[in-house]
């Protein structure tokens, strides 16, 4: 009976070990995770700045202004690098969706709008794009009332300032 209640006790502490031995792996497992990840959200945000402060993305290349008087030769000349290579400077500009608040505050005292200054600081990376495409979510309806959620119908003057923009 002895011998069979020693054996017993081993055997418990045998599985208890074995349990505290895969904990401790899976502790270990779960440490090296979290560091791997951090690492990864450490390098996305490296390059994220880097990207967001990059001279090319900033806008140092001089915009480019087509009278209409120019040839398409010209204009095509102006894409084309020493290289031969052409070149097209594209920006999509997502998402221009009008609710109550936005509206509401480009309205001026005469009860008309005035939404340039909601492209003020995008204007000058606009200006500079070869092609200029902007996603607008809603409608432009002078037969329907301004509406905001869920409908979406704002001023007809959005179309206009969008289009001064470059969009």
């Amino acid at each position: 009976m002895k011998a069979l209640a020693i054996f017993t006790k081993k055997a418990d502490t045998g599985r208890k070990e074995k349990i505290m031995r895969r904990k401790q792996r899976l502790v270990q497992q779960r440490q090296k995770q979290e560091i791997l990840l951090g690492i990864c959200l450490f390098g996305i945000l490296i390059l994220s700045l880097g990207l967001f402060f990059s001279p090319k993305l900033m806008g140092d290349r001089p915009a480019r202004e087509s009278t209409g008087s120019e040839s398409p030769k010209k204009t095509q000349e102006k894409l084309v690098d020493e290289k031969g290579n052409q070149t097209a400077r594209i920006i999509a500009h997502g998402d221009l969706l009008y609710h109550d608040a936005v509206y509401m505050s480009a309205q001026q005292e005469d009860g008309s709008y005035d939404f340039a200054e909601n492209f003020t600081y995008v204007k000058p990376w606009i200006e500079q794009a070869d092609l200029a495409i902007a996603d607008f979510e809603g409608t432009i309806s002078p037969d329907f009332q301004l509406a905001g959620y869920p409908l979406f119908n704002a001023p007809f003057i959005c179309g206009q300032c969008d289009q001064r923009c470059g969009l």
